[in-house]
């Protein structure tokens, strides 16, 4: 038998200079692959985490508001119910004296939540001067503004709707410079609303109102030309009173 001697391993021949760079080159592109594959992933997490909290932050405020509205439409209905003739007898109040027992209640502090308050005066301010209660409306509108600048909500439907009730206010006070500036002011935080077009032929028809109060009949015209073109941009014709 012939005698077989200690096995041995057969090595791999040592590579060339020029496969040795061929592999540190590979392994060079693949780790920065990898550096931008990891921090691609960390980009799509950080975004991901902050969607979610957009998400939840938004529907926070979305519960927010809705329980605010309800507090306002509870307040409203108790405010009403006052004068169902089947709660109070024969002697049923008339508007002004509802809107007076209202405004008490605000300003007894019933209504300690600040935003169903700024709603409250809101509502009550523009309720107010259609029942000839003109210089409490005016009062209770200009709280509901400061209210909802304290609130860092100016731009809140209701709060532009604050804004456009004083200058007419003004206007009709004759009290000229505060109507332009609650005008301007609109003008400005019409941009940031929910349906700024809206706003605007709003804005621009209290406008015509006011140049019209200073007797600048020749600036009133083309501003209601103006007024209607924007109604009429987003309203349909029948929607549109100017």
């Amino acid at each position: 038998l012939p005698e077989h001697g200690p096995r041995t391993v057969a090595q791999p021949a040592p590579a060339d200079g020029a496969g040795a760079v061929s592999a540190r080159s590979e392994t060079a592109e693949a780790n920065a692959l990898l550096r931008t594959a990891n921090a691609s992933l960390a980009e799509s997490r950080a975004e991901a985490v902050a969607n979610a909290e957009r998400a939840s932050e938004q529907a926070r405020e979305a519960r927010a508001e809705n329980a605010s509205r309800e507090d306002v439409i509870a307040f409203l209905v108790g405010m009403f119910d006052e004068a169902d003739p089947e709660l109070v007898g024969d002697e049923v109040p008339d508007a002004r004296v509802l809107l007076d027992r209202a405004m008490a209640r605000i300003r007894s502090d019933d209504v300690a939540e600040p935003d169903v308050r700024a709603r409250l005066l809101s509502t009550l301010g523009a309720v107010g001067g259609k029942v000839g209660k003109v210089p409490e409306s005016r009062e209770l509108l200009e709280e509901a503004r400061r209210l909802w600048i304290e609130l860092g909500r100016p731009e809140h439907p209701d709060a532009l709707g604050v804004r456009l009730a004083l200058a007419g206010r003004y206007t009709e006070a004759g009290e000229f410079a505060e109507a332009e500036s609650e005008l301007a002011a609109l003008e400005a935080l019409a941009d940031r609303a929910e349906f700024p077009d809206d706003w605007r032929w709003r804005r621009t028809a209290a406008l015509v109102d006011l140049r019209t109060a200073q007797g600048r009949p020749a600036e009133a015209v083309p501003l209601y030309e103006e007024a209607l073109a924007l109604a009429l941009a987003v309203r349909a014709p029948g929607d549109v009173a100017l």
